[in-house]
């Protein structure tokens, strides 16, 4: 009997739009357009640090999304991260900078070339700290 590796892989490996987020759990729901826009049950988000460092992130409702389905026959996986798209392009492209932007225009990009940090906020920045020291 042949194994149908593409068909496995398939059910596995998903790209979806997000339905619905939960905050409180850092789960998503997914919706498949492929699947007759089947809704999955939660899905836990992969995070770049849970423990000590933590970087938190939810993805926006509509946010192409790409999960691991667990092959147990149930709807259950993970959300793996969303992908840029012709409709969600990069914002900016360069091999040497780091950049996160808010949808407000506030951004903060880094350019491990140059060694430039930049931070464009359109509302107040609040610093706290023992001491803090500026050149």
């Amino acid at each position: 009997m042949a194994i149908d590796i593409k068909n496995i892989l398939e059910n596995i490996i998903r790209v979806g739009r997000v339905s619905s987020t939960n905050a409180t759990k850092s789960t998503v729901r997914v919706y498949w357009p492929d699947r007759d826009n089947m809704v999955s049950d939660d899905l836990l988000i992969i995070n770049r640090g849970s423990l000590r460092v933590k970087d938190y992130w939810i993805p926006d409702i509509g946010e192409q999304v790409v999960c691991i389905m667990l092959p147990n026959g149930k709807n259950a996986g993970y959300c793996i991260g969303s992908i840029f798209s012709d409709d969600a392009p990069p914002q900016i492209s360069n091999v040497n900078s780091r950049r996160l932007d808010f949808p407000d225009g506030t951004y903060i990009e880094y350019d491990k070339k140059s060694h430039n940090l930049t931070i464009n906020c359109v509302g107040e920045i609040r610093i706290n700290g023992k001491m803090i020291y500026l050149n």
